[in-house]
């Protein structure tokens, strides 16, 4: 049902009748979904010009792929696939729809598109329906906007403030998206187990992630990891280079260890992450009083270490291979010869993979006070023309964060620099890590140039610019193969689940846990997990979470599915082994009716197996719609007959 604090979702154009998350899968979906009616909220014989305008607003979304449809033919069930695109050009960019686009499930006839609703299905992240409901609100309005001729611009700066609004409050980090979006590629199903913490493939198979960080990841590891100084010395211990350090509680002790250890100096926050509070290359005690009150203000844990002069690397480590990296070149512009400095950092932001988004690929130049200094060392101002091919740099450090840009070298690796990286990541026993490696060339081995691992980053950000493939492979090298179990469906199964109760013992029998859920609780192997009744989806949500699980027996005995969805994207196996629901009613035809849009439900999520048991009472039908891939039993076995090609199936 709707709810009551929900934004307004009734405007001029498009009324919002209700919307209905659901936790599971359905309709064959692959992700958690909303069920949204929509009505026109205007008078049909207005539809070409709401179509004129969803194709406008599709123009300033840039979400326009194909012919646009023709104003003069408009229709509802052109207004709704072109409404269906203007929510998607939302969705897809903020990383809500990940394995799933938004649907058209039922679409109401041009005469009562006013009154009768018709029924979209929008893909939702798990545990974030709001963010959905948010977005229609929004997207409400944009068509009012669009269709009462706001000027293009004004329309782009709302569309764009949108998305801003939709970036912020999404809970997911780019570098979960890109697992995520990894993980779809490769078939692997996911699930929420906590706010930015998901589940990637079932059972026994499963794998945790709180964005890079893993149900294997030390927690003592990535402690000494967020410890700069603590790092630092555990580095030295392991014998690998790593720049002096000194800790600067006040600034007279900042500046007494910046003369110890010798100018040029670094001085940071010795517990923050992406550059914050970092200044580099300091050369005189101004600029180190001025770099130390800065970093105060941020932590009261603040470091001094001597400066490397080198080339910044980030260098990506997974269980002892090195997969990615990546030089980060800092903040800067490249002359041409007949622009000014602050014509070379216009063009340069105006790249549209320069925002200030959370999901945006890089972040804008800036000439602040730090970048004014540089320009003063290197002979120059801001209405200065450098000649052309001159790098001007803007930062002193190189991080994304800041202004950077990353340049892929992965090929370009010395083999002692890569073995280097390694033994970083081994030293503080991470299974992944990002090494911040100072160096004058990746390509030359550090012991010839000399090279400084300036920090050893826990759980590092994937950055989507130029290691978007990392996702996939990350999630690809740490689920086994798909990550998913057998999982096989039971409707209408006796009262004490005996079909589904000796299909498990069959299975454990043959050497796999299998738990199995039905009217009496949930079980694994002779365990009982829940002694209680469960609908389908948190059953299955018990097995499919549970690392001993090898294969999971769901069982559908009501119309739980109808309301939360299935717990599994995909059924191996669905099984009709008899007649029994919840709540049967004395109407035989309404009970039949009943029964038959449960079967007909869970056969959408069935890319498997269906089969109907030869003493069910269920007659088989001659066709029905399941997911892809599913085929029908040739035959209705007996309940031996069944266990035993089940058995034999996912074995």
């Amino acid at each position: 049902m709707a709810d009551r604090k929900q934004p307004q979702l009734t405007g001029q154009w498009i009324a919002v009748d209700q919307v209905h998350p659901v936790r599971g899968m359905l309709h064959g979906a692959r992700q958690p979904s909303m069920l949204t009616a929509i009505r026109l909220a205007a008078q049909p014989q207005e539809l070409p010009s709401l179509t004129r305008g969803l194709t406008r607003l599709l123009e300033v979304c840039n979400a326009v792929t194909g012919d646009r449809a023709d104003p003069q033919s408009g229709t509802w069930a052109t207004c709704m696939a072109q409404l269906v695109r203007v929510i998607d050009s939302f969705l897809q960019p903020v990383g809500i729809a990940v394995a799933d686009n938004t649907r058209v499930l039922h679409v109401a006839p041009d005469e009562t598109c006013a009154t009768r609703p018709s029924l979209l299905q929008l893909p939702v992240m798990p545990g974030s329906p709001r963010i959905n409901v948010d977005a229609l609100a929004r997207i409400v309005r944009l068509v009012d906007l669009a269709m009462a001729g706001t000027a293009r611009d004004a329309l782009s700066d709302e569309v764009e403030s949108v998305l801003a609004a939709l970036t912020l409050g999404y809970p997911v980090t780019p570098t979960l998206l890109l697992l995520l979006r990894g993980a779809t590629d490769l078939g692997i199903p996911f699930s929420t187990i906590a706010p930015n913490c998901f589940q990637f493939g079932q059972g026994s198979r499963s794998r945790w992630f709180e964005t890079t960080f893993s149900d294997r990841t030390p927690s003592i590891s990535v402690r000494l990891a967020r410890d700069k100084a603590m790092s630092n010395v555990r580095m030295r211990q392991a014998g690998l280079p790593v720049p002096q350090q000194q800790f600067a509680p006040s600034e007279e002790q900042a500046v007494k260890a910046a003369e110890l250890i010798g100018y040029p100096v670094v001085v940071k926050p010795g517990d923050e992450d992406q550059g914050r509070g970092v200044t580099a290359d300091l050369q005189t005690e101004e600029e180190l009083r001025d770099a130390w009150r800065k970093a105060f203000k941020i932590s009261r844990n603040v470091i001094v270490e001597k400066h490397f002069q080198g080339r910044d690397y980030r260098m990506v480590v997974h269980n002892g291979e090195l997969l990615w990296t990546v030089e980060r070149v800092p903040a800067g512009v490249t002359g041409d010869g007949r622009s000014t400095v602050a014509k070379l950092v216009d063009t340069t932001n105006a790249d549209p993979h320069r925002g200030t988004r959370r999901n945006s690929l890089l972040r804008p130049v800036h000439l602040d006070d730090e970048a004014l200094l540089l320009l003063e060392r290197q002979g120059l101002s801001v209405d200065a023309v450098p000649e052309a091919g001159r790098f001007v740099r803007l930062a002193r450090i190189a991080n994304v964060s800041r202004g950077g840009t990353p340049v892929q070298v992965n090929d370009e690796v010395h083999p002692d620099n890569r073995v280097l990286a390694i033994d970083a990541a081994q030293a503080l026993r991470l299974d992944l890590a990002g090494i911040d490696l100072l160096i004058p060339d990746i390509a030359t081995s550090w012991h010839e140039s000399g090279a400084a691992i300036c920090e050893v980053n826990a759980g590092p950000q994937i950055g989507g610019m130029t290691a978007a493939h990392l996702g996939r492979q990350f999630i690809g090298t740490t689920v086994e193969g798909d990550g998913r179990i057998p999982v096989i469906a039971v409707i209408g199964d006796t009262p004490d689940g005996g079909f589904a109760a000796s299909l498990a013992s069959a299975l454990r029998a043959r050497g796999l846990r299998a738990g199995h859920h039905d009217a009496t609780g949930v079980w694994l192997g002779e365990k009982l997990v829940v002694g209680k009744r469960l609908g389908a989806l948190a059953g299955g949500e018990v097995l499919l979470t549970n690392l001993e699980c090898d294969a999971a027996i769901i069982s559908y005995n009501d119309d739980d599915v109808m309301i939360n969805g299935h717990a599994s994207d995909r059924i191996d196996w669905l099984v009709v082994a008899g007649q029994h629901l919840g709540g049967e009613s004395g109407d035989e035809a309404a009970f039949r009716a009943r029964f038959g849009r449960l079967v007909s439900t869970v056969a959408q999520q069935c890319t498997g197996t269906f089969a109907v048991l030869s003493d069910s009472g269920f007659a088989r039908p001659d066709r029905i719609v399941g997911g892809e891939g599913m085929t029908m039993s040739p035959d209705t076995p007996t309940r031996d007959e069944a266990i035993e090609r089940i058995v034999a199936d996912v074995m």
